[in-house]
C-alpha cells in the first residue's frame, strides 16, 4: 500500500513504469521527512516540557556526547548518500532513451504544439503513440522558452529556441494523457495545452495507413463529415490554437480581432 497506493497521495496515474519508480521515491522523500519532522518537533516539545525551569532546580551541564555525535552524524550521512544514489538511477532512467525509440518532432509556439511525424505528417495539440512501445520528443521552440510536461509520465523538460532538448517515455496503458506548458509564456499560457493518445497495436497500425481512430477509454470525437459547418470551423479553429488569440464572441482582451 505504501507505493502502490500513489493515487491515495494525490499524485497522476502511472502511465510508464519511469513514473512508477519516480514515485517510490517522491514517496520514500515525504515519509522520511514526516519521520524527522515529527522526531525533531515532538523530541523539541518534550524536552522543553520535561527540563522547562523549575525554581530551585539547577539542571546538570552536558560537556558532550561523541556517541550521540557520531549518531547524527553517520545515519544522515548514509541515508542521504542512498537517496543521491537512488535519484541517480531514477534520473538516469528518466533522460536517457532507449536506441530503438521513435523520434516524433515537437515544435512549441504561442500558444500550441505541433508534433511532426518522420513520414512528414503534422499533428497540433494531439499525438498519436504506440503502446509499449518507447518513444522520444525532440523538442525545440519557434518564440519563446516553453516547457512540456506529461504529469502521468513524469517527464518534463524546457522547449528553447535555437536548441534541442528530449524526453522519453513508453507508455503502458492506452488512452489520453493530459500535456501542460509548465514555463509562462504570455498571455494564453494556460491555454498552451495537448493530449498524448497511446493506441494498441492494432489502431496503432490503422494511424499509420491514415485511418481514423477512436483512443480507448476517450470520448468518441465526431467526424468532421458529421458536422455542420460551423461546428467544423469551430474544430478547426481550436486545433490551429486561433482561439489563443482571437475569439468568436466580441470580448474585449483578445490579442488579434475577433472573429465576430
Amino acid at each position: 500500500m505504501f507505493f502502490s497506493e500513489a493515487y491515495a497521495m494525490g499524485l497522476p496515474k502511472q502511465g510508464t513504469d519511469v513514473a512508477v519508480i519516480w514515485d517510490h521515491l517522491y514517496l520514500f522523500l515525504l515519509w522520511l521527512s514526516v519521520f524527522f519532522f515529527i522526531l525533531v518537533v515532538g523530541g523539541m516539545l518534550y524536552f522543553a516540557v520535561k527540563y522547562k525551569k523549575t525554581d530551585g532546580v539547577k539542571p546538570k551541564y552536558i560537556v558532550d556526547n561523541h556517541g550521540l555525535e557520531l549518531f547524527w552524524t553517520i545515519i544522515p550521512t548514509i541515508l542521504l548518500l542512498a537517496i543521491f544514489g537512488w535519484g541517480w538511477s531514477v534520473y538516469k532512467k528518466m533522460v536517457q532513451a532507449p536506441t530503438n525509440a521513435m523520434e516524433i518532432r515537437v515544435i512549441g509556439k504561442q500558444w500550441l504544439w505541433n508534433f511532426q511525424y518522420d513520414d512528414g505528417r503534422v499533428l497540433t495539440n494531439e499525438v498519436y503513440v504506440p503502446q509499449n512501445t518507447p518513444v522520444k520528443f525532440v523538442m525545440s521552440s519557434e518564440d519563446v522558452i516553453h516547457s512540456f510536461f506529461i504529469p502521468n509520465f513524469r517527464v518534463k523538460s524546457d522547449v528553447v529556441p535555437g536548441m534541442y532538448t528530449t524526453v522519453w517515455f513508453e507508455a503502458k496503458e492506452p488512452g489520453e494523457n493530459q500535456v501542460f506548458c509548465t514555463e509562462y509564456c504570455g498571455a494564453s499560457h494556460s491555454l498552451m495545452l495537448a493530449k498524448v493518445k497511446v493506441l494498441e497495436a492494432d489502431k496503432w497500425e490503422a494511424f499509420k495507413r491514415g485511418k481514423p481512430v477512436e483512443v480507448t477509454g476517450a470520448a468518441p470525437v465526431a467526424q468532421l463529415s458529421q458536422m455542420s459547418l460551423p461546428e467544423q470551423g469551430a474544430k478547426l479553429v481550436e486545433a490551429k490554437g486561433c482561439n489563443a488569440c482571437h475569439n468568436s464572441t466580441g470580448a474585449a482582451g483578445a490579442i488579434g480581432p475577433t472573429h465576430k
